[in-house]
C-alpha cells in the first residue's frame, strides 16, 4: 500500500518544512507549496488524500482555493484542513461553510494535527468506500431490472400448461 499523498500549502517556509517533516514522520508522502496558486496547479497534476492550507498568502489565497476545491466536481471529497494564525471567528466560520474538514490554529500541536489529519482521512476513507457501494448496488439493481426484462420477455411468449 502506498502512502497517502498531503499537499501543504503555506507562504512561510518554516511552515512549510515543519509541516513537511511532521507529516514525513507520520508516513505521508508529502507535497509543499509556497502559495494558493501553486495549490492550485498541483491539486491539478495528481490525487491528494488530504491538503493542509494556510488562509492568508499573496496572491490567491487560502479560502479562494478552498472554495475551488470544493466545486470541483473531481476534487470535492478531499478534505481540506485550514491552517492559520487567524483568530476572529467570522474568518474560521466563512472556511468552515466553504466546507474545510478541520480549523486548526497556530502555532498548532503536533499530537493534535496528526489526530486531526488520520480523522479526516479515515472520513474521507469511509466516504470512498460508501461511494463504492452504492456504485455497486446501482449496478446490480441495474442488472436485476435487465434479468426481469429478460424474464418477462421469456414468459409472456409461453403457452399456457394444460
Amino acid at each position: 500500500m502506498s502512502a497517502t499523498a498531503v499537499l501543504v500549502v503555506d507562504d512561510d517556509r518554516l511552515n512549510r518544512l515543519t509541516l513537511t517533516r511532521l507529516l514525513e514522520a507520520e508516513g505521508y508522502q508529502v507535497r509543499a507549496v509556497e502559495d494558493g496558486q501553486g495549490a492550485l496547479d498541483a491539486l491539478e497534476e495528481g490525487p491528494f488524500g488530504a491538503v493542509l492550507l494556510d488562509l492568508i498568502m499573496p496572491g490567491v489565497g487560502g479560502l479562494e482555493v478552498l472554495r475551488v476545491v470544493k466545486a470541483s466536481p473531481v476534487l470535492w471529497r478531499t478534505p481540506v484542513l485550514v491552517i492559520s494564525a487567524v483568530e476572529d471567528t467570522a474568518s474560521i466560520v466563512a472556511c468552515l461553510e466553504a466546507g474545510a474538514e478541520d480549523f486548526i490554529s497556530k502555532p498548532f500541536d503536533p499530537l493534535v494535527l496528526r489526530a486531526r489529519i488520520n480523522a479526516a482521512l479515515a472520513r474521507r476513507r469511509f466516504g470512498d468506500m460508501e461511494a463504492e457501494y452504492h456504485k455497486l448496488v446501482d449496478a446490480q439493481a441495474e442488472e436485476l431490472a435487465a434479468l426481469r426484462a429478460r424474464l418477462a420477455a421469456c414468459t409472456c411468449g409461453a403457452a399456457p400448461s394444460s
